[in-house]
């Protein structure tokens, strides 16, 4: 495998413009423009517009096919390998409770849809955008709701809240809105061409409000002890995810985008709603936030490289 250094910089250019973007977040938190609690609004309209609305615009465009079902396949069969490695990593170390359960998150579930969206976006362009949605949502977002609450909750502590794992899943605007896609596709429902002005404005705006809100959220005064467990957590996610995602991709798809697609997701850095989760069932929170924001960091080199390297 040869490292061709314009085709490196193809793929390092799009997360060169994102860092920007997120240096902007940061420059504007600590100009005190916005407040690190600017980015829980700001959050909430892209989980609940932008998102939903680059989803809708992706499933509704594309050509439903056996090739979506294998790409969220291979994710599926990551996901056991990673837990298994969470497994292995807490049996060597003998953490304390809070900071297993930060494991088993940080290590298992990736930004598939914050970052890995767009990237796939600027990657590969829009036609592509539906199989990462569908990798997002099917590997991502309903494992970490059906598997990664009771994990949390499990190793840390409800404090009394009773959460309901599959009405939150159900409830999620980004799961809504592949789902409303589906059923719009499949009914050959025809849309107002208003509606898909209003997509595509929405759309649009996703990646940039979602690099601003991560500078916004990201804070490296927190960074904690514990780094060589941190930088453990990241190669695990951010070197053996993917290279275990090809592997699987070899053997159950064939060569091109979708391959190059699955190992892009399975690449992400830490999903930052594991800060959320940590923050709610109490597990060790500034470890989680330190893992974010040291994989995000090492995450701009990783991708790129791991894609010239590999594809």
């Amino acid at each position: 495998m040869n490292l061709d250094f314009s085709v490196f910089w193809t793929r390092l250019e799009p997360l060169v413009i994102f860092s920007i973007l997120v240096a902007v977040g940061i420059l504007l938190r600590v100009t005190k423009v916005l407040k690190r609690e600017d980015s829980k609004p700001l959050n909430n309209l892209i989980l609940k517009v932008a998102l939903p609305a680059l989803i809708f615009k992706a499933v509704i465009g594309v050509e439903l096919s056996f090739d979506l079902v294998k790409v969220v396949g291979v994710g599926l069969l990551v996901l056991p390998v990673m837990l298994l490695l969470s497994w292995l990593m807490c049996s060597l170390i003998k953490p304390a409770r809070p900071l297993k359960g930060a494991v088993f998150i940080c290590v298992v579930w990736a930004n598939t849809g914050y970052i890995g969206l767009p990237l796939t976006q600027a990657f590969f362009g829009d036609q592509y955008l539906a199989t990462s949605a569908f990798y997002d949502v099917f590997v991502t977002v309903i494992p970490l709701f059906l598997i990664g609450v009771p994990i949390a909750a499990h190793f840390g502590s409800s404090g009394g809240r009773k959460n309901n794992p599959f009405l939150e899943l159900i409830r999620m605007p980004p799961v809504l809105s592949l789902v409303f896609a589906l059923v719009v596709k499949m009914t050959a429902i025809t849309l107002p061409a208003i509606i898909f002005s209003l997509l595509n404005t929405a759309s649009a705006i996703a990646a940039p409000l979602i690099m601003i809100s991560v500078g916004l959220s990201l804070n490296p005064g927190r960074l904690s002890g514990n780094l060589g467990l941190v930088f453990g957590i990241c190669s695990l996610r951010l070197i053996v995810a993917p290279l275990v995602a090809f592997s699987l991709g070899l053997l159950l798809i064939e060569p091109g985008v979708f391959h190059q697609i699955v190992t892009l997701q399975a690449s992400m850095p830490v999903i930052m709603l594991s800060l959320v989760f940590a923050q709610r069932y109490k597990l060790d929170e500034g470890f989680v936030a330190t893992t974010i924001f040291i994989s995000i960091c090492l995450s701009a080199i990783t991708i790129p490289l791991l894609q010239t390297l590999l594809f």
